[in-house]
């Protein structure tokens, strides 16, 4: 009888066939390209050139006079509705109906919603965009997240004749404002008419024979993210919270929003994630 033992120890102890010459090259043949390919990885890798990755942003101002002509039934002042065809400062130099002095730099794709003509420059703010490549501009699959936190100024001024100075309608040193963030609608290039939420307290306000000044001091409440290249920008509009005159008291007035602080950061796979500081930002105008 012959024992399991004795046949796996018969078997291990049978000589294995010499490999012959075909088999030898066959072997060789199917091992070769598993080396080069791996051998090609580092070139691939390589030959992707680095790309720097940015966002737009900016920042506006506008002051309107919605009744020119109507001295005693218009706004005048900082508003996020005032309406007119302006030009790409936000600008309409008229002396009857609807006027207007912007600067800045608006949010590409309108600010604020078209008014009878169609304008859609306006009100006071900022913006930025979607990750997008510095050196094309061109917008790159990834998010843009601005964290809660910025601090923004809306500084309001106000000349006004000699001992007739006075104050805004329904203004309040130390009244607090809630603004939500608020659907776009149309076609827009923005995610929101005013896409970031933020708190809004009025302050410091000053009045004297022949000026007046006040601040409205705003702070994001909730992270915003944006997403191109659909609608690649978001923007805060300051000028959701009103400062005007409802007749011609003012001889002219001045709106300055200046961003204090605020970061946003990128995040564009493969790209490496990058920041960038709000802070700085500037806009001013006078009508």
């Amino acid at each position: 009888m012959v024992l399991p033992a004795d046949i796996e120890s018969s078997a291990s102890a049978s000589p294995r066939p010499a490999l012959g010459r075909r088999r030898v090259l066959t072997a060789a043949a199917w091992s070769a390209p598993v080396v080069a390919i791996a051998g090609a990885a580092p070139s691939t890798a390589a030959s992707v050139p680095a790309r720097e990755i940015s966002i737009a942003m900016g920042a506006f101002a506008q002051v309107v006079d919605t009744q020119r002509d109507n001295p005693d039934a218009t706004i005048l002042g900082v508003t996020s509705y005032g309406s007119g065809t302006v030009d790409p400062t936000g600008t309409l130099s008229s002396s009857t109906g609807f006027s207007a002095k912007g600067s800045g730099t608006f949010t590409p794709g309108g600010s604020v919603p078209p008014g009878p003509d169609g304008g859609t420059n306006g009100g006071v703010g900022f913006f930025f965009s979607a990750p997008r490549f510095t050196d094309t501009g061109e917008f790159v699959p990834g998010t843009s997240t601005l964290e809660a936190g910025a601090v923004v100024s809306m500084v309001v001024r106000a000349a006004f004749a000699p001992g007739e100075a006075y104050e805004p309608l329904l203004w309040r040193d130390g009244a607090s404002t809630l603004i939500s963030a608020q659907p776009s609608g149309g076609t827009a290039l923005r995610e929101g008419l005013n896409g970031v939420p933020f708190t809004a307290m009025r302050a410091n306000s000053a009045l004297t024979d022949d000026s007046w000044t006040g601040t409205v001091l705003v702070t994001t409440t909730g992270a915003v993210t944006v997403t191109g290249p659909e609608s690649p920008y978001v923007q805060l509009l300051a000028s959701h919270v009103p400062v005007y005159w409802q007749e011609h008291g003012p001889t002219s007035v001045t709106v300055t929003l200046s961003v204090q602080s605020g970061t946003v950061t990128t995040d564009a796979v493969p790209y490496a994630p990058t920041t960038h500081s709000l802070a700085g930002l500037r806009a001013e105008a006078t009508l």
